[in-house]
């Protein structure tokens, strides 16, 4: 519609005395789950197609506008963590998330360049989490820089697993399934199930839902092997499943396969069972 784009153009224009905060989050789309809850049926294809084609479009349309706010907010000089310096920063990665929309090499690297300044973690997460959804070699390097330096801090690791997560590239399930075996992964860690299996499940709405299943029959194993182990993490996990009647009739019945194989499981905690009945009504 051209009231967006004549919107987002009146946001761009005021970076110099807007609030920069306030500006990145009105220049944010809502994330795919979110939208999804306001469909009567969940098309989680349609979703991500318009989602992207419209970020797509205004990043085509006012590409010299996201760059002129992108280079305005650099941070120059010491790093700080006051409210304005924070929003700075939000609304540059805001704006670098447009204009890798347009998928030009340019862009790559400048996300590249970013995340090599390492100035802070803001910014490096932020690269990050342009570059996990573009299937380029600036990405793998980035993702394995990022391993070589944090594998020995626990939590920054979370983060790396989590924006790995939720990538909408095709083999993220597969990565997934292979970072469940990484010496930084602990199967058992609260911590680590989110960052990762959390992530992917909640937050991956284009590729948990996938419509071969195999999304859901991962979360139903990692589920069945956590239960014993910790009934209450086992028990958020599977609450993903809560919305499944909201979907189409593929992807009803396969997650209800999957409730099935749950529900039916002997010695099952009564935290999954009372998840799973209740999703089951």
């Amino acid at each position: 519609p051209p009231e967006l784009e004549i919107a987002f153009r009146s946001l761009l224009s005021q970076t110099e005395e807007g609030d920069p905060a306030l500006l990145a989050l009105a220049l944010s789309f809502p994330n795919e789950p979110y939208l999804g809850e306001f469909m009567d049926i969940i098309d989680v294809d349609a979703i991500h197609e318009a989602r992207k084609y419209l970020r797509t479009e205004l990043a085509q349309k006012l590409q010299p506008e996201f760059e002129k706010a992108y280079l305005e907010f650099q941070q120059e000089g010491a790093f700080k963590i006051d409210q304005e310096s924070m929003g700075r920063r939000s609304l540059k990665n805001v704006c670098l998330g447009y204009l890798a929309e347009l998928g030009s090499l340019e862009f790559r690297q400048l996300a590249q360049i970013q995340f090599r300044k390492n100035a802070n973690m803001t910014d490096v997460a932020g690269a990050l989490g342009v570059l996990t959804h573009q299937d380029c070699p600036e990405r793998e390097a980035a993702f394995s820089e990022f391993e070589n330096r944090w594998r020995k801090n626990t939590v920054v690791m979370d983060k790396w697993f989590a924006l790995q997560a939720i990538s909408c590239l095709p083999k993220t399930l597969d990565n997934v399934r292979k970072l469940t075996k990484h010496l930084s992964y602990e199967e058992n860690n609260p911590n680590k199930i989110r960052a990762l299996i959390g992530a992917f499940s909640r937050f991956n709405q284009l590729r948990f839902h996938a419509a071969d299943g195999f999304g859901y029959d991962f979360l139903a194993e990692q589920v069945l092997r956590l239960d014993p182990l910790n009934p209450q993490a086992a028990a958020r996990l599977v609450s993903v499943f809560n919305n499944w009647k909201k979907f189409d009739e593929t992807h009803k019945t396969k997650m209800n396969d999957q409730l099935q194989r749950i529900v039916k499981t002997p010695k099952l905690s009564g935290d999954v069972f009372e998840i799973v009945s209740k999703a089951l009504g």
